[in-house]
């Protein structure tokens, strides 16, 4: 194992102290001759290792963006980091409230198999927040870039129907779908768009089930339950998701 103590038995004694930065540490840190390692050809395959050790005993964070230090690589799948990160930070939020929220369910379907009775095709919103027994809201995350140069800021087709779909299998009247806020996009995160869905006459006022789109900036983290509380509590005035519309037919 590659610690501290062997890379100054390695190096010998020719190392400095200096105090760690942390005010409630007694002990002190040493800084090592990193640049004096060699390795050759037995060692070399040691090396990746090496620079990962480096990187915990400096105290080196890795970030996103470029700097001066080498370091390895790390990819993560961008949509399941996002969907469960904001599905924690909602649960977190809205449980201390009297809400269930649940992450990847509950489980409904969306249809029957006629031959058999069996329900098929599974659907799994990413975030459910119930009370009383009664879904009131679902959450679903996508990991794209909304644009103003595109139609409906770009929100897919296909989206509004999987959002359609639970919407009528949970028997839920707000459904939110949640995209990544950036600099590009106008005004500040939040709501940017509400749609009733199959709204049957001209004009009615009455409890319409609807998706809103919106967006949460991940710029600031602290600053993350406050927005998504807001997409909810804001909406208190609405009884039970109530939306009022008028002059508006499909």
């Amino acid at each position: 194992m590659i610690t501290q103590r062997f890379l100054e038995r390695v190096q010998g004694s020719d190392v400095e102290t200096y105090p760690a930065p942390c005010a409630k540490c007694d002990l002190h840190r040493q800084v090592l001759p990193w640049s004096r390692i060699v390795f050759d050809r037995l060692s070399d395959r040691y090396k990746p290792c090496f620079k990962l050790v480096e990187l915990f005993l400096k105290g080196t964070p890795p970030d996103v963006t470029g700097g001066n230090a080498q370091s390895f690589s790390l990819f993560f799948d961008m949509n399941v980091l996002f969907e469960e990160y904001i599905g924690r930070i909602t649960r977190r939020v809205f449980g201390p409230q009297g809400y269930q929220v649940t992450l990847q369910g509950p489980q409904q379907h969306l249809a029957v198999d006629l031959d058999n009775q069996r329900p098929a095709f599974a659907m799994k919103p990413d975030v459910v927040g119930k009370k009383g027994g009664k879904v009131a809201w679902i959450l679903d995350t996508k990991w794209k870039p909304l644009s103003l140069q595109r139609s409906k800021e770009g929100v897919q087709q296909d989206d509004l129907y999987q959002m359609y779909a639970y919407a009528n299998c949970y028997d839920c009247s707000d459904v939110v779908l949640l995209y990544p806020h950036h600099q590009e996009l106008s005004g500040t995160s939040g709501v940017r768009n509400s749609f009733g869905l199959n709204p049957r006459v001209r004009s009615i006022e009455k409890n319409l089930r609807r998706v809103r789109i919106a967006t949460v900036d991940l710029t600031v983290l602290r600053t993350v339950p406050v927005q998504l509380e807001r997409l909810f509590i804001d909406q208190s005035e609405e009884s039970d998701g109530a939306v009022r519309i008028s002059n508006f037919c499909v």
